[in-house]
């Protein structure tokens, strides 16, 4: 037991190197573990050093740009414990800079995904960061599910933030083209949908409160162009309100049930970063 947690606070009696992370926090640490984790430090081990006037192999350091945190999270990867609980891009995004930094490949994958997964919640939460984030390291995948989510927001109105400074005025403004590509795709798709919509008995062939619920989703479309607002119970009963036509209710209430299926083919309209 002790010797696990002698591993787990990485300061083995063992160990035959220390890294010393920028904040100065010290962790003794073993050369083959890294030399088989990471070809940097195996690379960095088979080079002659001049030799230490101690003979305590612990007094061998190796400074690191790394935080504490970082390298902490990184060696509970490397060694064979339990991996970090990563909970937020503040934790991420430095861990997949050290990770191509040490030439760590089995990781690469396995955090890239992170950005993306739902459990996380990065995505939803923050589409633009996510992207920069993506964009910035080359992840094409990532960059492309982060590209969708922003699609729920004004990319104008999303906070500031850092990663945006690590990617180009082009990689932003084809996000920007995407939004307005996928406005006017949108758009058009829904205008499709007119000769389906159930006639209204007292407004005639175009419900008047169809009519008033493309001019609404249009105004939401432009700020949001994803259709999980349009489709809304709240959304459309406003669109019938504004018909000021007790007949549109009727015909709003039979149209409802297919909207589900309308929602399902808008939101799967392709497009391209």
């Amino acid at each position: 037991m002790t010797h696990t947690k002698d591993v787990l606070k990485f300061n083995s009696p063992d160990a035959d190197v220390v890294l010393v992370s920028c904040d100065g926090a010290r962790f003794a640490v073993h050369k083959c573990i890294l030399s088989i984790a990471s070809p940097f430090f195996k690379d960095m081990f088979s080079l002659p050093h001049p030799s230490s006037e101690s003979s305590d192999p612990k007094d061998v350091d190796i400074e690191c740009t790394e935080s504490k945190a970082v390298l902490f999270a990184l060696l509970k990867f490397m060694y064979p414990v339990p991996n970090p609980q990563i909970a937020s891009l503040d934790e991420l995004v430095p861990l997949i800079e050290a990770v191509q930094k040490f030439q760590l490949e089995y990781l690469h994958d396995e955090l890239r995904a992170m950005l993306i997964d739902e459990r996380l919640g990065f995505v939803k939460d923050a589409p633009l960061r996510v992207y920069a984030i993506a964009t910035r390291f080359g992840f094409g995948e990532e960059m492309r599910v982060a590209a969708k989510g922003t699609l729920r927001y004004n990319v104008l109105d999303c906070p500031l933030n850092d990663d945006l400074k690590n990617i180009s005025a082009y990689d932003y403004h084809r996000l920007l083209d995407l939004h307005r590509r996928h406005v006017k795709a949108t758009q058009e798709a829904l205008r499709n949908y007119s000769k389906q919509v159930t006639r209204c008995r007292d407004c005639g062939s175009v419900p008047k409160w169809w009519t008033k619920f493309l001019e609404l989703a249009d105004l939401e479309l432009s700020e949001r162009p994803s259709v999980d607002v349009i489709f809304t119970h709240e959304f459309i009963a406003s669109a019938v309100a504004a018909s000021k036509c007790t007949g549109c209710t009727t015909s709003a209430f039979q149209f409802y049930s297919r909207m589900e299926d309308m929602k399902k083919s808008l939101d799967g309209i392709s497009f391209n970063v």
